[in-house]
């Protein structure tokens, strides 16, 4: 399987372009638990899932924050029985509410990059508490939040169809030959945003000026893959060049059944000297243990 999985990789990166080159050695699959990629998005798209009614942990409070972000919901109130008012509105308790804010953010860029802020509301409520959630943002209303949203999943289908009317995506096409067709069209069609407003930090963003950031680069990377059936979801750490700096944002996503990390950010890298259709394939599809050559991330959080 190493072999054939990495002879894969490197056959896939060698078929259009002439640019760049693949630089890999065998795939090593660990034999450890599997991750499991997006899931809290996979609880969410079950058809029977309904958001935890006492939330606890931020894992749970990720959940919520997700499904409203996923429906276009704004605010969302929680009867919190479990919970009398002076544990609710405890440092600690608030801590695990922002954890979860954090958590569906750092893993889900497409839906959570449009809410920048978490506010929330706490009131007694007979033995309990309620608690209201609030996502928003500090520089769009909740009506650009909405129309955004609702344009980014349109043009993203629209692209999609697009690349397979043109031929580029075929239904018969492996895991690993549809997630690089949507990296070179995210290279393709992006450039780093140098002054890094803030709506280069979404999905819709990149679609709309293309420029994005790179948790622009992710959410419209993992939305396209996502639309084509790819397990994908994001991973927030640091380049090992800064790791005490500003944090970065890429995907990681399970293609052929292997876990594998992909940088559309780092594949389109700034260049004097570089072809204005340069791509670079080497952070596509690198196994974990090749990707923490220079990326750094929780592996409590993200797995190994």
């Amino acid at each position: 399987m190493k072999k054939i999985w990495a002879t894969l990789l490197m056959g896939m990166a060698m078929m259009t372009f002439t640019f760049a080159t693949v630089e890999k050695t065998d795939v090593v699959v660990s034999s450890e638990e599997p991750y499991v990629i997006a899931a809290e998005l996979k609880a969410l798209e079950a058809n029977d899932f309904v958001p935890p009614a006492l939330p606890a942990t931020a894992e749970d409070y990720a959940q919520i924050f997700l499904y409203m972000a996923m429906n276009d919901i704004f605010e969302y109130d929680i009867d919190l029985i479990n919970a009398r008012f002076d544990v609710a509105a405890s440092t600690d308790y608030k801590s695990i509410i922002n954890a979860g804010f954090h958590l569906a953010g750092n893993k889900y860029p497409e839906y959570m990059a449009f809410t920048n802020e978490n506010n929330y509301r706490i009131a007694s409520a007979g033995i309990g508490s309620k608690l209201t959630l609030n996502l928003s943002d500090d520089e769009f209303s909740q009506e650009e939040i909405s129309l955004m949203r609702t344009l980014f999943k349109i043009r993203t289908d629209g692209y999609i169809a697009q690349l397979k009317s043109e031929g580029k995506l075929r239904d018969d096409m492996s895991e690993i030959v549809k997630a690089k067709v949507i990296y070179e069209w995210i290279v393709w069609h992006t450039q780093y945003d140098q002054e890094l407003k803030h709506i280069s930090s979404t999905g819709f963003g990149l679609y709309d000026n293309r420029l994005a950031i790179c948790e622009g680069y992710t959410a419209a990377y993992n939305m396209m893959c996502r639309s084509l059936g790819i397990d994908i979801q994001a991973v927030t750490g640091f380049s090992k060049d800064n790791p005490n700096g500003i944090g970065h944002m890429w995907s990681m996503a399970r293609l052929e059944g292997i876990l594998v990390h992909i940088d559309s950010t780092w594949g389109d890298p700034v260049g004097e000297n570089l072809p204005e259709d340069y791509i670079n394939y080497n952070y596509f599809a690198l196994e974990p243990k090749m990707m923490k050559a220079d990326h750094i991330w929780d592996e409590a959080v993200y797995g190994q």
